[in-house]
């Protein structure tokens, strides 16, 4: 009576998964022998993930938001590390940068008028979330004009305005 039938990619790899159910309390689900078991959240994701590197080994992670406005960094084994509340959706894209030069990478994303950096291990980096002044934006890109790590966030939303937050004397660092 019913069928899903679902195909997707995650880092080069491609994978599916059918579930068929016959009657009311039949349920098969077919799995290919060469997939890996996923990570389950608690909510949809509603943004996009933002495929990152381990700073200490270079493993690969995943950041991803959900629906229920939770932050979730995935380990390479799909182990969900931590979990981070955030005050709305991300708007645009998260973005993994050195924000303090240090060679440890974190991670930097808008949600409405504010901007946030956490590390990889899920804390606040000082100083942040800071407000920005766009609330609304849909496109975010992380701007480092002189190539000093002084990054600035452009926004636009869909109504045509660009923003840029951040100036020589107010950058993200």
């Amino acid at each position: 009576q019913k069928f899903s039938l679902q195909f997707y990619a995650l880092e080069g790899d491609y994978y599916a998964s059918a579930v068929m159910q016959f009657g009311k309390s039949s349920a098969k689900k077919l799995t290919p022998k060469n997939t890996r078991k996923g990570t389950e959240l608690d909510h949809a994701v509603n943004a996009k993930p933002c495929r990152g590197r381990n700073s200490n080994d270079r493993s690969k992670e995943i950041l991803v938001a959900d629906a229920g406005n939770q932050l979730h960094l995935i380990s390479k084994d799909q182990k969900v590390l931590w979990d981070v509340s955030l005050p709305g959706a991300i708007q645009g894209d998260v973005f993994q940068v050195a924000m303090l030069k240090n060679g440890k990478l974190q991670y930097a994303f808008v949600t409405a008028g504010q901007l946030h950096v956490i590390d990889r291990l899920g804390r606040y980096l000082a100083g942040y979330p800071k407000a920005v002044s766009m609330t609304d934006a849909v496109f975010t890109s992380l701007v480092d004009y002189d190539k000093s790590r002084n990054y600035r966030v452009l926004m636009a939303n869909n109504a045509g305005q660009i923003v840029c937050n951040g100036s020589r004397n107010d950058t993200m660092h």
